[in-house]
Formats: structure tokens, sequence, C-alpha cells
């Protein structure tokens, strides 16, 4: 997923603590050859089921996601834009392995202002191999 949704290597992932309630109401996403159908009038949960679709290209993913309704009030949801996420519901954080030094310089002096601790990894490519190492960092 690293050469998808972190730029290439070059960003950073997050691993997310279960306790998280986004991750708790996360929804498997379907794998199909076809695009969703829908049949006015349709119910809010219909509209739910089109962001929980994904071409069966994508299938190795296997991949989860939370959908949200705006109009609602969710806790740590501001502006209908951000989620404000808690010490806790942070596992850990995956700096890619082509992040640059001041971007990686930048990351951990947010991390050390911050008010939580959580495990950071730098990935790197394997040098035998078609996989990444994760070794943990001390900052």
């Amino acid at each position: 997923m690293w050469s998808h949704y972190a730029k290439s290597h070059t960003g950073f992932c997050v691993e997310y603590n279960l306790r998280n309630p986004f991750v708790m109401a996360s929804r498997k996403v379907n794998y199909t050859n076809s695009y969703p159908q829908l049949t006015y009038p349709f119910e809010a949960t219909d509209i739910f089921s089109l962001a929980l679709n994904k071409s069966t290209d994508w299938v190795y993913e296997d991949e989860f996601r939370s959908v949200i309704n705006t109009e609602y009030d969710y806790p740590g949801f501001t502006d209908n834009e951000f989620v404000n996420l808690q010490a806790d519901q942070v596992a850990s954080l995956c700096l890619g392995a082509k992040m640059n030094q001041a971007n990686k310089r930048a990351f951990l002096s947010i991390i050390k202002q911050s008010d939580f601790e959580p495990e950071v990894f730098q990935a790197k490519l394997s040098e035998n191999s078609f996989k990444l190492v994760f070794e943990k960092i001390k900052y």
C-alpha cells in the first residue's frame, strides 16, 4: 500500500488502536466488477454502500473503510474535516523507506512535542527480497 497511499514510500502510515471508534466502525470493502446501483427513493445507508465498493482489481488490499455522515456530531470530529485522535487511539507510526531527512526530522519533532509517545518505525527496502523491513526508531 506504500506506493498507493504514502507517496511512493516518502510519507508515513498510522497504525490505529482497535479501540479507536472510527476503526471499530469500519466495514469491509466489497470488491466487484460492476458499479453499485441505487434505486430512488433510497435510504442513507444505501449511500454508505457506494463508498464500500471497489473494483476487483484492488482485492489484494483487503481494505476496510470508515464512512462518516458529517451531518451528525461525532466525538473527535471537527469542522466536518478532521478527526482529532486521542493518544491511546494510535498504536504506532511508520516512516516511509524513501522519506527525506528533513521531513523525518520535522515528523519526529512534532511527535516529541505532542502529548503521546507512539512507537515509531522506519521502513527500509530489503536488500535481498521483495519486502520491507521495519526498524524501531528511538526519538
